[in-house]
């Protein structure tokens, strides 16, 4: 089901709620502000990302870190450069300590690696 689809919720419709990483597919998302804004929404981005992992990490809501990772991912995937590399590398290793959220950290990058591969193989 995609995002607009409806699904009845206790006798209710509810509308669904995309996932990230699906608004990030559509047109001109992937590309956020023109390039004056984008620093400022990547900075952003980031802080959002690192709030998320803290805050789920301290109470220790595993449940949650399903969400976190994706954030992370969210940022690597808009913007692949050096500082976001480093970035995404400071964060493992600042919660080298929480495998769960490790793995769900390990699944999202190897999801982006699939998707730039995808990304490179279509546009030869």
């Amino acid at each position: 089901m995609g995002a607009g689809h409806q699904r009845l919720h206790r006798g209710e419709p509810r509308l669904l709620t995309p996932g990230i990483v699906d608004l990030l597919e559509l047109p001109k998302v992937s590309q956020p502000g023109g390039t004056r804004s984008r620093p400022a929404v990547m900075k952003a981005m980031r802080k959002a990302a690192e709030k998320r992992i803290a805050g789920v990490t301290e109470d220790k809501r595993r449940r949650h870190y399903r969400h976190a990772a994706d954030l992370v991912l969210a940022c690597s995937r808009i913007d692949d450069s050096a500082e976001t590399t480093r970035w995404l590398t400071a964060i493992r290793d600042g919660y080298r300590r929480y495998p769960a959220l490790q793995r769900e950290l390990r699944q999202d990058r190897l999801s982006l690696m699939n998707s730039r591969d995808c990304d490179r193989n279509s546009s030869r």
